[in-house]
């Protein structure tokens, strides 16, 4: 039974003008026929009384239905196909510290694979132009219009100085180093550490991300209680506590994307430039 004719099946329509109650919108009582019964006010009080419970009660099955309505919107995965308002929260963009120029290229990346994406809801941002020691991993809830931000190693191949700045990125097997581009979360395994998550590479910077088996995953290398971040072998890890939660919420089709340092910016040239 659908819920509006479970609220009609009641039969009965409630109106209330300055705390009167309209008694001829109330069903019969089974014992009306008794007179002294039908007549008696505190009879009438019960028929109000039993109404207005009535009453109630159907306006919490609506408001539920309501709240079911908004929480599956909420939880459930946006497919490709589906429509979405998205929600992008830019006061919390500034304050987590993405960066404008890193937030317009992963949109940018992503919509060249849209057709690719079975989950639109969530966006990865991974800005390696910033030191290990900051955060720089960004989970964009595009539905919520939430942004969190966590710290994410970069591979010891691309921090040859040790300096916490990743200055190399590579997709040579066996180089170490951290991979550029867009990605495709996949499905998730347990390995050498723990629960980890499989990505797909989609651009040339990143093709072999799969045969590498560079994945996100857990490391006790990573965390504010560390007085230097740690190196991966190229994968972006992150800190155990925020593992588990990241993982399961970006698996199975969501899009990543990890950005370089901002080009520099030669002097020489754009005094050229100005001058043509």
């Amino acid at each position: 039974m659908s819920l509006a004719a479970l609220i009609l099946s009641e039969r009965f329509t409630l109106s209330c003008h300055g705390g009167q109650t309209d008694r001829t919108a109330l069903r019969p009582h089974p014992l009306a026929k008794n007179r002294s019964i039908a007549s008696n006010p505190c009879g009438e009080l019960g028929y109000s009384v039993m109404a207005c419970v009535r009453a109630f009660r159907n306006g919490l099955i609506v408001l539920a239905a309501g709240l079911a309505l908004i929480w599956s919107q909420m939880s459930c995965p946006v497919a490709a196909g589906m429509p979405i308002t998205e929600i992008v929260d830019y006061g919390q963009v500034q304050a987590v510290g993405l960066e404008p120029r890193v937030l317009n290229e992963a949109f940018s990346a992503r919509d060249r694979y849209l057709g690719d994406i079975e989950d639109r809801r969530y966006l990865t941002i991974i800005d390696f132009g910033k030191p290990s020691s900051e955060d720089r991993l960004y989970l964009l809830d595009l539905v919520a219009g939430t942004v969190e931000a966590m710290l994410v190693a970069h591979g010891e191949g691309s921090d040859p100085d040790k300096d916490g700045y990743a200055d190399r990125f590579s997709p040579v097997p066996n180089s170490r180093m951290s991979s550029l581009g867009g990605y495709l979360t996949a499905d998730t395994y347990y390995g050498a550490h723990g629960l980890s998550l499989r990505l797909q590479g989609l651009e040339d910077t990143n093709v072999t991300a799969w045969d590498r088996l560079i994945v996100i995953h857990g490391a006790d290398y990573v965390g504010r209680h560390l007085a230097e971040q740690g190196w991966s072998w190229g994968c972006p890890a992150v800190e155990y506590a925020k593992s588990g939660p990241l993982i399961e919420k970006i698996k199975q089709g969501t899009f990543l994307y990890i950005a370089g340092p901002a080009p520099k910016y030669d002097d020489n040239a754009a005094r050229l430039a100005t001058r043509d």
